[in-house]
């Protein structure tokens, strides 16, 4: 019988690993903080002009593009922080890079924790290294 187990990905840390982490965070922040510059812009030059006609519908419009801006520097304060962890790994560590949905194979008398839980694949530079079970 198949069952759905999900597989933890790890990667080995190289100093390639680091360089490509670091490249995509720090584009996802350039591309956050480009999307906080055009919330500011919208605060300063569309608010007012939607006060002129609709006070409350100004109070509306500020207090959406407000939350969405937060939520953005919330996003940028993520990104550092998963920066300086990047930074702070050492070449050989293992970095845990997500989940994903896999199948297994099981019968009767199998240690049904061993084959549902613990699976891992361990990567290199794309690569698989390891195949881990429970």
């Amino acid at each position: 019988m198949k069952l759905k187990r999900e597989v933890t990905i790890k990667a080995i840390v190289t100093e390639d690993f680091k360089s490509r982490i670091k490249q995509e965070l720090m584009s996802m922040q350039g591309k956050m903080q480009a999307a906080i510059d055009e919330l500011d812009m919208h605060l300063k030059r569309f608010v007012p002009e939607v006060a002129k006609s609709d006070i409350e519908q100004a109070g509306k419009l500020r207090r959406e593009l407000t939350n969405e801006r937060q939520r953005h520097e919330r996003a940028v304060a993520e990104i550092e922080a998963q920066l300086r962890e990047i930074d702070g790994l050492a070449i050989g560590d293992e970095y845990y890079q997500g989940k994903l949905d896999g199948d297994v194979e099981i019968a009767v008398g199998d240690d049904l924790e061993a084959k549902i839980y613990g699976a891992e694949i361990v990567v290199k530079d794309g690569k698989v290294q390891e195949i881990r079970e429970g």
